[in-house]
């Protein structure tokens, strides 16, 4: 988390550091309110450009907005799945092209297919299962 400090050293107007943290927490909350928002189109939502999104929100957080997108989308995966949800639902609430698509991010991330993901023990102590924090 940012204190005030390091918000004015990177941008020494305060106003313009409060409208980029207003803009950041709206990115963070429509992201955690929709399953499948899309970069652009929640810079456009937010009034700025798909660049300005990006450079703030990496400032801000540390990772890109489709980088945390992906993680926040694996966590409700893993969320689906400890549910019994079928993997054709989890497709269509996460907004995957098809099974295979989820499967290859899944993989991505848990180092191994969403069926072996709850019988891997060693998964819960790479911090995997835990939700991403807004």
């Amino acid at each position: 988390m940012l204190s005030h400090q390091s918000i004015y050293a990177v941008n020494p107007d305060p106003a313009k550091s409060s409208k980029a943290n207003l803009i950041i927490q709206q990115a963070l909350q429509k992201m955690h309110e929709e399953s499948d928002v899309r970069i652009g189109q929640l810079a456009q939502q937010l009034g700025i450009s798909e660049r300005y999104l990006e450079k703030r929100f990496q400032t801000a957080t540390g990772v890109s907005p489709k980088k945390y997108m992906q993680r926040l989308r694996f966590n409700r995966t893993v969320t689906m799945l400890k549910n019994n949800c079928d993997m054709m639902d989890i497709v269509v609430e996460l907004g995957y092209h098809d099974q295979a698509h989820l499967i290859n991010d899944f993989k991505k991330f848990a180092g191994c297919a969403p069926s072996r993901y709850n019988t891997s023990p060693g998964l819960e102590s790479l911090g995997l299962r835990t939700p991403v924090a807004a």
